[in-house]
């Protein structure tokens, strides 16, 4: 399930990203998977940029946000706005004036940082002449901090290795901790492992430190491997339910997602209105016993209409990502499979993917009455 989580929070920034830009699709630079994208050294870029490519290099100045799902991403430039990306490797020695979000396998850092560094991944190297102003978190299986971090450091992973400066706390949760020789911490030092850490002469914690036992872990394999299979059943029977709806009402497809482009709010309003007024009406018909029978089906058709509401949303989230990556008539079964995949991923992430949950279902149930509502206008007397 770390696997999913780590997953999820690039996906949902990438949902974030497509709910706001909605409406700007022709200021979005589009390259397809497996193309080179290099913005060369001497040139600008103005505004945001989002690249879909092998490998991505930015070696000019970028005026904008960078959202790039790529093999390998170099920047060796400057860019004057967020960092957003998925990738199997990631590689900073320019500057980037704002917050970097990292998902892949390996990330360095080796230039400055105004801003948070926020990293998913399997390794992490912070270099001796990284500056980092903001606050780092990191989960993965090993952190490597060699430089500056003006503000606060937070891990959870495998193995974390301190020799570089933290101006604020340092807080790890891991297997292995090491405070190397001319590290220093200049908050508190907090840190939950197995065993108590060796710190090597030079290191130097200003604070106070903390240490707490991590228990030991029994079964848990087992539990991951549980909850990935139910997971793994649970979106692909979720897609399978979505390609039969979309075979039995294709006409109401192209209804339904241009009802959350143009009248989102509006459906979101409704959604809620009916996540809150269709189950207060059924547990009161169940109630007054003589309506029972009623209740009882209106209760029914209330989760089939849970369980349902997150296909609309699916299939406008995946015409959305396939655009982005270039393909400019995405199927609409396609555009399912692709949305449903992102969103179950997002809804696997604690807290943040409830939330997502809420405003799926919302503008899911929304949008089909109201699309419910066209197409039955639609029709002759």
């Amino acid at each position: 399930m770390r696997t999913l989580r780590n997953t999820a929070i690039p996906c949902s920034i990438c949902l974030l990203l497509l709910l706001a830009n909605s409406g700007q699709a022709a200021e979005i630079q589009q390259f397809n998977a497996g193309d080179r994208f290099n913005l060369p050294a001497g040139k600008t870029y103005e505004g945001d940029l989002y690249v879909f490519a092998g490998d991505t290099t930015i070696s000019g100045q970028l005026n904008g946000d960078l959202l790039a799902w790529s093999g390998q991403v170099r920047i060796d430039g400057n860019v004057e706005g967020d960092v957003i990306v998925g990738a199997g490797s990631l590689d900073i020695s320019g500057d980037v004036s704002d917050t970097i979000r990292f998902f892949g396998s390996t990330g360095t850092i080796r230039g400055r940082v105004d801003g948070d560094v926020v990293v998913f991944g399997a390794m992490l190297t912070i270099g001796e002449d990284a500056h980092i102003t903001g606050n780092l978190v990191v989960c993965a299986g090993v952190l490597q901090l060699d430089g500056t971090v003006d503000g606060d450091v937070t891990f959870t992973g495998g193995e974390a290795n301190l020799g570089g400066t933290v101006g604020g706390d340092a807080r790890i949760e891991a297997d292995a901790v090491r405070l190397l020789s001319g590290a220093s911490i200049q908050g508190d030092f907090e840190y939950t492992t197995r065993k108590e850490l060796v710190q090597a002469d030079g290191a130097v914690v200003h604070g106070e430190t903390i240490f707490t036992e991590k228990p030991e872990e029994t079964g848990s394999g087992k539990s991951r491997g549980w909850r990935m299979a139910l997971w793994t059943w649970k979106t692909l029977s979720a897609i399978v339910v979505g390609l039969v709806l979309i075979a039995l009402f294709k006409s109401l497809v192209p209804i339904l997602t241009a009802t959350l482009e143009g009248e989102a709010l509006m459906g979101m309003a409704i959604g809620f209105g009916a996540f809150l007024i269709v189950p207060f009406a059924s547990l009161l018909a169940i109630v007054l016993i003589i309506s029972m029978p009623l209740g009882l089906v209106g209760l029914i058709l209330f989760f089939v209409a849970l369980y349902l509401a997150k296909m609309p949303v699916a299939v406008w989230v995946g015409r959305r990502l396939l655009s982005l990556a270039g393909s400019r008539d995405p199927s609409p079964y396609v555009a399912m499979a692709v949305g449903l995949l992102n969103l179950h991923l997002i809804f696997s992430i604690p807290w943040l993917g409830g939330l997502f949950w809420f405003v799926a279902t919302w503008l899911g149930l929304g949008a089909t009455i109201l699309a419910t509502r066209a197409h039955l206008q639609k029709r002759p007397a």
